[in-house]
């Protein structure tokens, strides 16, 4: 049971344990609107797209388009070896949703689902060697410029 403190004369008493509410500044309805829009896509990654919040678009347009070339092409593998997609989706253990999501290129679709995709399709070999540090050009030529030119002794 909390205690109460009485000051001097002309003081109002304060119970001991409680807190005062603090003072909030009013803001104008437009303001707080557009902070909560400003903070809900800092923290979620959405966008606004056709009156709908779509994750994955704040990727670069170049990662978006390679993504929707990498879904396009999947789903042109798949049509190519006759395969369903109901039957793509249970061999990949993913819903023909998110199946409809990768060969469309969503950037929400999690990298194990695309994964899975390119296993049945065969693509493994192909994904061994994707970023494989023989072929990173930009690494090779940053670590020949770390090579010293002269070994003094």
């Amino acid at each position: 049971m909390p205690q109460t403190l009485s000051g001097p004369k002309g003081m109002r008493s304060v119970n001991v344990g409680e807190r005062e509410p603090r003072p909030t500044m009013a803001l104008p309805p437009s303001f707080t609107d557009s902070i909560a829009f400003i903070i809900m896509n800092a923290i979620k990654g959405h966008d606004q797209h056709d009156g709908r919040y779509v994750m994955g678009t704040h990727l670069p347009i170049s990662a978006r388009r390679a993504l929707r070339k990498l879904g396009a092409d999947l789903a042109f593998a798949r049509r190519r070896r006759r395969i369903s997609t109901a039957s793509m989706a249970e061999r990949s253990l993913i819903s023909r949703t998110t199946l409809n999501k990768i060969e469309k290129g969503d950037g929400s679709v999690s990298m194990a689902a695309y994964l899975s995709v390119m296993l049945i399709l065969g693509f493994e070999k192909r994904l061994a060697s994707l970023a494989a540090a023989e072929t990173d050009e930009v690494g090779l030529a940053l670590d020949a410029e770390r090579i010293p030119r002269r070994i003094r002794s």
